[in-house]
């Protein structure tokens, strides 16, 4: 028997986090970049994002090297790719002016590929957080230091590039980490 859902986070209704959903009105536009995977898992942090942000595009797949409106978009803006590459410069406090930022939204093995098979990635100026950020993603493990979930990835870069405070967008993402570590403790205690 299928369960209930809610129509807006697309999880189940006892561990919905819709409540804790807080919109803004970010300055920077943001492009997501959402693989086809990720579009129903169930920890997908670019709904949050989605419904958390009112300046956010999302285009859905995994090679974006033909879509022409993605293209335009990047061509009549000043944009900037958010991604973790060592190389890659540390975004700079309120100092660089981007009208839009891409991130990529997908599992860190995905994201990676996703960058090396979007070409034109490469010859846009390129951005990274500071490790010394903490991620507080639980249900999903980051391969190394640095790495961050897609909502915390653009609320740490909006605090640094926007005059404002954007960490209230984490209260879903939190709640969503508690209640499912919550649930699957429960499930685990009912099984022993």
């Amino acid at each position: 028997m299928p369960r209930n859902t809610c129509q807006e986070c697309m999880r189940p209704l006892n561990l919905c986090y819709c409540h804790k959903v807080q919109s803004f009105q970010n300055k920077i536009n943001i492009i997501l970049l959402q693989h086809p995977l990720e579009i129903d898992h169930p920890f997908n942090t670019g709904r949050i994002c989605e419904l958390s942000f009112t300046n956010i595009t999302t285009f859905k797949g995994e090679d974006f090297n033909e879509d022409s409106s993605l293209h335009k978009l990047i061509e009549s803006n000043k944009v900037a790719l958010l991604f973790h590459r060592p190389e890659f410069s540390v975004i700079a406090e309120k100092g660089d002016d981007y009208s839009h930022l891409i991130v990529i939204d997908a599992n860190w093995k995905k994201a990676k590929k996703m960058y090396f098979l979007n070409t034109f990635l490469h010859y846009l100026p390129k951005v990274s957080l500071p490790l010394n950020l903490s991620s507080k993603y639980i249900v999903r493990k980051a391969p190394k230091e640095g790495h961050y979930s897609t909502i915390e990835s653009i609320v740490y870069a909006l605090n640094i590039l926007e005059e404002g405070d954007y960490s209230k967008a984490l209260d879903a993402f939190e709640y969503m980490n508690e209640s499912q570590t919550k649930f699957l403790y429960k499930q685990k205690s009912v099984k022993e």
